[in-house]
């Protein structure tokens, strides 16, 4: 896995850790906040991953 996509996924896994906890003790705001930075770290990371590591190619679940 390159460096870029193992940051990311590291960073979403601390972020879903949070949402989870957050969850957990019912505290829905800060449940929405991680899901926030989960969304604003996706679509940073998103186009330039995409152009490096899939340049034009479709999803699997669009080829059918």
């Amino acid at each position: 896995m390159s460096n870029e996509l193992e940051i990311l996924s590291n960073d979403l896994e601390i972020y879903l850790r949070g949402f989870q906890d957050a969850l957990g003790k019912k505290d829905v705001a800060e449940a929405i906040r991680y899901l926030n930075e989960m969304k604003k770290e996706v679509e940073e990371n998103l186009e330039f991953l995409t152009h490096v590591y899939a340049p034009e190619k479709p999803l699997e679940s669009d080829s059918r």
